[in-house]
């Protein structure tokens, strides 16, 4: 987690990726089940 911002009473969690290419597929994709659950 890069970033934790709130506005408006909603709070915001950001995970920064960076690619320059979508060979490995899209920066979404690397966001595992686990780390999602986790937040």
């Amino acid at each position: 987690v890069d970033l934790i911002a709130s506005k408006d009473g909603i709070v915001h969690i950001i995970e920064v990726k960076t690619r320059s290419s979508v060979v490995y597929g899209y920066p979404e994709e690397s966001v595992s089940h686990k780390k999602i659950s986790t937040i």
